[in-house]
């Protein structure tokens, strides 16, 4: 599950590192990329949480760290994006990563410890 992880990320590295090349060489095509770059590292976000949340909460050592860290990188991503303005790029990944506080509060989805309400 670790090498699953890890190709996950290389690949979203290189799409990333691709679409930013793209946009350099043609500005036509710009909306169009950002657009298809959001998706994508929302989509990669979404299938990075659901195997640490659900699937395999061993593939990772501390999930829940992961999961914010994971967080974080990816709302920064998508509000240097979307936003110029570095404030509204912080808000961006402070609400992906309340998002993930939210999951781990409410559902517990990021914890190996079983808790005794749940037996």
């Amino acid at each position: 599950m670790k090498k699953l992880i890890l190709i996950i990320l290389i690949l979203f590295a290189l799409s990333a590192l691709t679409l930013y090349g793209i946009s350099r060489t043609n500005p036509n095509l710009f909306a169009e990329i950002k657009i298809l770059a959001i998706l994508l590292n929302t989509a990669l976000f979404a299938l990075a949480l659901v195997i640490i949340a659900i699937k395999e909460k061993d593939a990772v050592r501390f999930p829940f760290l992961t999961a914010v860290i994971l967080a974080l990188f990816s709302g920064l991503i998508n509000g240097a994006i979307i936003f110029k303005n570095r404030y509204y790029i912080i808000a961006t990944a402070v609400l992906f990563i309340v998002f993930v506080v939210y999951l781990q509060i409410k559902h517990r989805r990021f914890s190996n410890k079983i808790y005794k309400t749940e037996e």
